[in-house]
């Protein structure tokens, strides 16, 4: 059962603008405002503590997009991830030719 002060954290990320979905035992997040983006996958068992600056960051992975037209296809996350100085730490992000490991 996931913690009463998750409920409360995903409502307030919801208020932020941050779809976030926790289905048999993966979270799903993304930008609401952002509905053609992939949707970023985080498999964490429910009593394990989710960060909320985390869980931004791994949905502004998702969103990026290259000069060039180039774009993020999937972004997935190890049940360690957690928030950087520079965006999510112990991800993987797939893009149309390349795979990058944050």
């Amino acid at each position: 059962m996931q913690p009463k002060n998750l409920s409360r954290l995903l409502r307030a990320l919801a208020r932020q603008g941050l779809d976030v979905q926790y289905l048999d035992g993966t979270y799903l997040v993304r930008w609401k405002h952002q509905a053609d983006s992939p949707i970023a996958e985080v498999l964490l068992p429910e009593s394990f503590p989710v960060e909320a600056k985390a869980l931004k960051q791994l949905a502004n992975l998702a969103v990026v997009k290259h000069p060039r037209g180039g774009h993020v296809c999937r972004v997935c996350a190890t049940p360690d991830f957690h928030p950087g100085d520079s965006g999510v730490a112990n991800t993987l992000r797939v893009s149309q030719r390349q795979r990058v490991n944050c």
